[in-house]
């Protein structure tokens, strides 16, 4: 007879994201600098829990050459926020000034084609049509 031994699994004391939520908080009062989070990673993507916080991460492979070491930080906004600013003024701008959903002005009309310019690339089809013509054959092609 097999013998089970029954067991409810032991409760996980930390989730994930609740473990790198302090690492988060503490690279964000430290923008810019880089912090080797892991040093036995078993893969070269860093954690999802830092991209969806807006970290940037690399990962390098250590010398046993079957893990990787993962670095993270969260980059500095001063850039980020001054274009965002003035991308944002433009768009205040734009939508003082009245242009901001106007399209622009319909280009001007060129002078009329002539009725009777051959096309460069004709290759003989006025003529065959002119023939046709002559002999009384309509365009449709039945008499």
């Amino acid at each position: 007879m097999v013998e089970i031994l029954w067991e409810e699994p032991p409760v996980r004391l930390l989730k994930r994201d609740e473990h790198y939520d302090s690492i988060i908080t503490e690279l964000k009062n430290n923008p810019g600098r880089w912090a080797c989070v892991n040093k036995e990673w078993k893969s070269s993507s860093i954690p999802p829990a830092f991209k969806r916080a807006g970290c940037e991460g690399t990962a390098r492979r250590n010398k046993d050459g079957k893990t990787f070491s993962v670095y993270v930080r969260y980059p500095e906004g001063a850039a980020k926020e001054a274009a965002l600013a003035t991308d944002k003024a433009k768009v205040r701008q734009a939508v003082k000034s009245g242009t901001a959903l106007t399209p622009p002005p319909r280009a001007p009309k060129g002078p009329a084609t002539a009725v009777n310019v051959k096309p460069a690339n004709d290759f003989g089809l006025a003529a065959f049509r002119a023939g046709r013509d002559e002999r009384g054959i309509p365009a449709e092609g039945k008499r």
